[in-house]
């Protein structure tokens, strides 16, 4: 029978000076709780206790927690000598309170602001103890870099341990736990999770469906491998399985799934992942229960380490044969492949099934029948064609998709995105062809004018475009061209490269630069190229670089892999080692490759180029020589066909001869390299004009010929005439002043002239506003990034963390406290999101103005903005401080003496002008009210009268108004109003003085006693005398001249500074 023991349970409440309390349970430092009363922690505490004490040993851990009950506080100082932050810092002390106890054979103390605990033998060293550890945690915590960080360990107002009793039932020693209790699997539940699959997961797979269900209640061996290309739905059959299974053979079939990441992280623990191993094969063994590995091949990968060479799946191959365990487990066939070569007998323990890939409609229909569900849910029409798009998209651009799974994916993936609440047919979003085509350009990264058939493809435009950027070599551009039309029709072979292209030519002709503006054109970007320079695979071994060796990665096959839709060049070809054109027989002919691992590259989305310097020297003018007048082609084919094999060169779709550059070419290309030059980091980040004359231009063109090596000449001639000239003069001048740079010719030589330009005042002016913009922007950067690490937003989030924990737990399924908790969820999160928008906006605001200043872009909008984000910030610290002090958004206040009625309007237009709700009640002195006998004794007390109530009221004669109380609502009202409190003096016309005291309260007092009486005022110091037109207030030191009418406006406009300062404290 269950023993009730009740034990001690004891909490720290932590208090800061804005009302917000903490509870931090004794027994656990790091635990913290915002907002809840000791009940509700030492019931979230006695369930934890009673679940993870009692459930797993029955009484003798329950007994450390019997401690004796009797705690004792006291004060401790600290002092730090000076020098102890850094040098030249002064001494300082700090003092914290600290509570000890007397236990058995020591004396024990905890120092609850920084969650320090120590013991020892006498009461006397407790302390001693208590502040070297002090001064250790500061070390570690490196708390005395900074003050904030000092400030912190006592920003705590109070520290009180309070205590409440908690009940559990304990097992008696001599009883046994129920076997349900004990936990009947201990490693099961550890490594893989229970399969409860149930909606419909795989469709079209009837045939297959039946075979697995066969196998797995047929005879020995009934373990099952399926072998398929990845994306085929192995796993979805699987799941629907498990699903049909549970359905009808309930009690006969218990499928868990894990991975072979899963087994080795959780078994390696203690006496080995062997010995653990094989006590999950214990608790599995003759039960319904079967494995499920997610990849058979992994299992071969993990287990081995030093000394034990045997993988996890070899280990299981005597419980295999002897069938103690059941599994499932599924891999594609270059895997299968591996496994055979690695473990030749292992598939023999399976039953092996193969599933292919579908094909046509059958394809069509599982990809319809998956995603309709998902469609349904989230409001989504896909229409026919839309399906039909994504099949052929995937099959020509994507040659590693899975099929179906890989369009069934990114079908889904639209669904989500475009998903809408339900709602009437008019609320369906519909997934196109068009949509269709415009996602997988984004996901892909291919570019729209080859995947969209409405974007039209005008090869004369194309054209114009290459001849701009590749000069006097019609012949490669137009066979390029003619390769991009073939795709963009779907002409083009689709069983080997879409084409493949061999620039022959001198050196510096524009082979490469055609290549890069080819990928520029199609992917926006000259990177997306893939390029091997074949002079670095002239050996062996470098060439093994290429499809992979051993474990390390092909760098040729990796590449097409991860950008199978690319432009592929291989520069200078002839360099390569002679096997390198083996590779390129199979690359070029069938439009494949095999790396090491045995997986397939596939090149047929590729543009292959490779360029050669064959038959330059013969194309080259040798006077008297007898290769005057023969075609530049024929001279290139023939060096190419005496160099490659007949079948490598039968292979190349076509062989282009570049001509060699004249200087009329050159001329063209000087212009072009000089705008290039323009864009250099060095001249777009500083305020330089660049102009370059024409008698520079033909200078450059005339020193940048050079009929062996074409353009590279070019780019020399720019270097020594320009770039080092300028880079010499640039190193006098100041980053930021601005200047003029002409480079002329002067006596036959490129000159280059540097000259500082005046600033005129406008230009001083609007760099002065973006230098002190970009200044600001980056204190408030610093602002919100300090607001997100302030210990009231830290405690937001921690409070948004607990409702996540709550929710998964017993407190969850408390509907009530479920609806209540959501809501409270959404608050912080909304507000957690709101926080790192703004500080994601502030950052960005920082970096343009920040490249504005450097010249780099315009920043005129971003410094209005700067204004803005300070004022959303603003909000959003009112918001925050609101979510953290619900309480705060109600405040009394009291206007107590003769000028209540004078300073009643000036309250109210504060008010009007906040948008604050208020409404007033009037405290009214009677005398034969205020002496009025309740009891024995007298009682002060004064007519209340609301203001809904005033018309009611009829005041006697001798009646006073003697005071008015201020009910608002707003937000943060009380920290807004925080500091308007003290003794105020007005004058009136008659230069009568009168007196009044204004008060603040979370909750509506009882007036003070004695308001009615002048010499209640003689208590205090008068903090504001109004003598208009002169006014004065010794709490914010303001002597100053002020017309009455002016008064409430300027009464704001100090409040709302304060409130920002009292807001900025909070944080």
């Amino acid at each position: 029978m269950p023993l009730p023991i009740s034990i001690p349970f004891f909490a720290f409440r932590l208090s800061f000076s804005n009302n917000v309390t903490l509870l931090n349970p004794m027994t656990d430092a790091h635990s913290i709780r915002l907002g809840k009363t000791l009940s509700e922690v030492a019931d979230e505490y006695q369930s934890a206790l009673q679940e993870q004490l009692y459930n797993q040993t029955p009484l003798l851990p329950l007994m450390d927690l019997l401690r004796p009950s009797t705690y004792y506080t006291s004060e401790l100082e600290v002092d730090f000598p000076a020098g102890t932050s850094g040098p030249g810092t002064p001494a300082f002390n700090l003092s914290f309170e600290f509570f000890y106890q007397q236990q058995e054979h020591a004396w024990r103390a905890i120092l609850p602001a920084l969650g320090l605990e120590t013991s020892a033998t006498f009461e006397v060293d407790l302390a001693e103890n208590l502040r070297e550890l002090v001064r250790i945690d500061f070390r570690r915590q490196d708390r005395l870099l900074s003050v904030q960080d000092i400030i912190s360990t006592i920003w705590f107002k109070s520290i009180e341990l309070i205590q409440k009793e908690i009940n559990l039932e304990a097992l008696d020693p001599g009883e046994k736990r129920p076997e349900k209790e004990q936990g009947k699997f201990v490693w099961l539940d550890k490594v893989a999770s229970n399969l409860n699959i149930v909606r419909q997961e795989s469709y079209g797979c009837e045939k297959e469906l039946n075979q697995v269900l066969r196998i797995l209640r047929g005879g020995y061996p009934n373990n099952l491998l399926i072998i398929g290309p990845s994306g085929v739905g192995k796993t979805a059959l699987i799941w629907e399985a498990t699903r049909q299974l549970k359905l009808h053979y309930p009690d006969e079939f218990n499928i868990w799934e894990t991975t072979a990441s899963t087994l080795i992280k959780e078994l390696s623990q203690e006496r080995g992942w062997e010995f653990n191993l094989s006590e999950l094969i214990k608790e599995i063994a003759n039960t319904p229960h079967i494995l499920y590995l997610r990849n058979l091949m992994d299992l071969f990968e993990v287990g081995q380490y030093q000394g034990n060479e045997a993988s996890m799946a070899e280990f299981l191959t005597a419980y295999l044969s002897q069938g103690q365990i059941r599994m499932i487990s599924e891999c594609t066939e270059e895997q299968f492949a591996r496994i055979e070569l690695n473990a030749p007998g292992y598939p023999a323990y399976f039953q092996v099934l193969r599933l292919n890939e579908p094909r046509g409609e059958q394809m069509e229909q599982i990809i319809l029948d998956k995603v309709k569900a998902l469609a349904e849910q989230a409001n989504i029409l896909i229409a026919e064609e839309a399906v039909n798009e994504v099949i052929r998209l995937h099959r020509r651009f994507m040659p590693y998709a899975g099929m179906p799974g890989k369009p069934i994916r990114f079908l889904e993936g639209m669904a989500l995105r475009m998903s809408k609440p339900q709602g009437g047919q008019e609320d369906f979003s519909i997934i196109d062809r068009n949509e269709v085509i415009r996602y997988f350009c984004a996901e892909s990264g291919m570019p729209p004018m080859i995947v969209d058939p409405n974007i039209s493809l005008v090869p004369a435009q194309v054209k114009a475009y290459f001849y701009q950027q590749v000069f006097g070599q019609e012949l490669a551009v137009d066979a390029v061209v003619d390769a991009m039309v073939a795709i963009k029709t779907a002409l083009a072979r689709t069983d080997k490269p879409i084409a493949s292209f061999l620039f022959a030519g001198p050196t510096g002709v524009g082979k490469t630069e055609l290549a890069k503006v080819l990928t520029a054109f199609m992917f926006g970007d000259k990177d997306r190229m893939v390029r091997f320079d074949m002079s670095e695979y002239g050996t062996p071994g470098a060439l093994l670089r290429l499809a992979g060796a051993g474990n390390v990665e092909g760098l040729l096959t990796s590449a097409i892999r991860k950008q199978p839709f690319s432009v592929l060049l291989f520069d200078e070809i002839e360099k390569a080692h002679p096997n390198f054109f083996d590779l390129l027989l199979q690359l070029l002919g069938e439009g494949r490759l095999s790396d090491n691992r045995g997986r397939t590259a596939d090149f047929c989305s590729a543009i292959v180029i490779m360029t050669t310097n064959l038959g330059a020297d013969a194309n080259r003018p040798r006077p008297g020589f007898g290769n005057v007048g023969k075609p530049a082609q024929e001279l290139y084919q023939d060096a190419i066909k005496k160099y490659f094999r007949p079948e490598l060169v039968n292979r190349i779709d076509q062989i282009i001869a570049f001509q060699s550059l004249d200087k009329t070419l050159i001329r063209a290309i000087v212009t072009r390299e000089i705008e290039q030059f323009k864009t250099r980091d060095g001249i777009r980040y500083r305020k330089l004009e660049l102009s370059i004359n024409d008698n520079a231009l033909e200078k450059l063109a005339e020193e940048g010929f050079h009929p062996k090596y074409g353009g590279r000449q070019l780019q020399r001639a720019i270097r020594e005439l320009i770039a080092l000239p300028l880079s010499n003069q640039l190193n006098l001048y100041d980053p930021t002043d601005k200047l003029n740079v002409v480079v002329k010719t002067s006596k036959g030589s490129v000159k280059v002239e540097v000259e500082p330009e005046p600033v005129p005042l406008e230009e001083l002016l609007d760099e002065f506003n973006l230098q002190d913009g970009a200044d600001q922007a980056s204190v408030l950067r610093g602002s919100a990034i300090g607001f997100k690490e302030s210990h009231l937003f830290t405690l937001l989030l921690q409070e948004l963390d607990d409702l996540e924990e709550e929710a998964k737990g017993e407190q969850g399924k408390d509907p009530v406290f479920s609806a209540q908790a959501e809501i409270r969820k959404m608050q912080l999160m909304a507000l957690r999101d709101k926080v790192e928008s703004l500080v994601s906006e502030v950052e960005d605001l920082e970096q343009k103005l920040s490249l504005a200043v450097l010249g780099i872009g315009s920043a005129t909008d971003e410094i209005a903005e700067v204004e803005q984000w300070e004022e959303k910030f603003f909000r959003l610290k009112v918001e925050v401080y609101q979510q953290a002090n619900p309480s705060a958004n109600i405040a009394y206040l009291g206007i107590f003496g003769e000028a209540c009625e004078k300073m009643r309007p000036v309250y109210s237009a504060l008010c009007i002008e906040k948008n604050y709700e208020f409404a007033f009640t009037e405290v009214w002195y009677r005398e034969s009210h205020y002496y009025s006998v309740n009891d024995e004794n007298k009682t002060e007390q004064y007519l209340l009268i609301e203001q809904a109530q005033l018309g009611e009221f009829l005041p006697e004669a001798q009646d006073r108004l003697v005071g008015i109380i201020l009910k608002i609502t707003g937000p943060a009202v009380q920290l807004f109003f925080a500091g308007e409190t003290g003794i105020q003096k007005w004058l009136n016309p008659q230069r009568k003085e009168m007196l009044a005291e204004i008060k603040l309260s979370e909750q509506k007092d009882a007036p003070p006693k004695g308001i009615h009486l002048k010499n209640y005022f003689s208590r205090l110091p008068i903090r504001r005398s109004l003598e208009f037109p002169q006014i004065k207030d010794n709490v914010w030191r303001i002597n100053r001249q002020l017309a009455e009418d002016q008064y409430s406006a300027y009464l704001l406009f100090q409040l709302e500074q304060q409130f920002k300062l009292n807001l900025d404290n909070q944080f």
